[in-house]
């Protein structure tokens, strides 16, 4: 076996089982933590109260996302995964043989899966929260104006209402009971979620908690207001699509081509990499590729 395999090999069974250990190590303190989720995963502290000295800002950032994305890891977890997934990678490049470009590519490849997994499932549970505001705001809406509270109007959500915004309501209830005020439970919505639209509906609700006003009708004005909202944005995303599907593909054709050739025939484009002449002229093609790409993507990406 190659050096550089048994290297690499040494080098990731030494990885894992330093996570392992570190995994092993914060067992005790994950336990609590863990018996803290089932009253309500992802919940956030109130406003006012000071971060735990032995939390990580990167850490908790991190535990955000996952909360965000409804993935049920913690973040060594998902560290863990990314390890693996970059690791795949670069041992992928090691065993193809076809030089060092393919192998840094694949292994950024690997390093970029689960981020990108985690991206996209935050992005559709973020819009598909932002689908169910509306309804969540009617629902809250028939309560008030049948003689219910605002957190009796709540429940109603968390149990008859789908995912996601049902899960969210019930860590809403949940940190209600234990003990945060309303108005710090709805603050810690909108930031644990980071929707737009539920934090439009939360900023309403907390002015109408402190100027009075009629709730119900408020609501009902509200969710009018991002139906319309949510119409304009598929109507914009509708005429939008065929330019945004044009750059993609006219950004990423020349470098599928490229790697194409690379990978059937090496000595073909090994100029580009052997010469000054070329690696100018390579640095020169990705700084119009990406300037490019982001010209196209500030004409298509209209805001509503």
């Amino acid at each position: 076996m190659p050096p550089l395999v048994v290297s690499l090999a040494v080098f990731l069974a030494t990885s894992f089982l330093a996570l392992a250990v570190a995994t092993l190590l914060t067992r005790p303190r994950q336990a609590v933590r863990e018996r803290l989720a089932a009253y309500g995963r992802g919940v956030s502290p109130p406003s006012g109260a000071a971060r735990s000295p032995g939390r990580r800002p990167a850490e908790s950032g991190l535990e955000r996302k996952l909360a965000q994305a409804d993935v049920l890891l913690r973040p060594m977890e998902f560290r863990l995964i990314l390890l693996a997934s970059t690791g795949a990678g670069l041992l992928l490049g090691i065993l193809w043989r076809k030089g060092i470009p393919l192998l840094a590519l694949l292994t950024f490849i690997g390093y970029l899966l689960p981020t990108l997994w985690l991206d996209v499932r935050r992005r559709a549970r973020r819009l598909a929260l932002s689908r169910q505001v509306p309804d969540a705001l009617a629902t809250i809406s028939h309560a008030l104006r049948a003689g219910y509270g605002l957190t009796q109007g709540i429940q109603a959500v968390a149990s008859d209402l789908p995912r996601p915004i049902s899960t969210e309501c019930g860590r809403l209830l949940r940190e209600l009971g234990m003990g945060l005020s309303v108005e710090e439970a709805l603050q810690s919505l909108a930031d644990r979620t980071q929707s737009e639209d539920l934090g439009i509906a939360v900023t309403g609700i907390l002015i109408n908690r402190e100027v009075g006003g009629n709730l119900a009708e408020l609501l009902d004005q509200i969710a009018e207001t991002i139906r319309e909202r949510v119409k304009l944005q598929n109507h914009i995303r509708i005429l939008t699509v065929q330019g945004k599907i044009s750059g993609v593909v006219a950004g990423l054709f020349p470098t599928f081509m490229a790697l194409l050739i690379y990978a059937l025939n090496p000595r073909y484009e090994a100029v580009l990499f052997m010469t000054p002449l070329g690696l100018t002229a390579i640095a020169v093609a990705l700084t119009m590729q990406i300037i490019g790409g982001l010209i196209v993507w500030r004409i298509v990406n209209i805001e509503a």
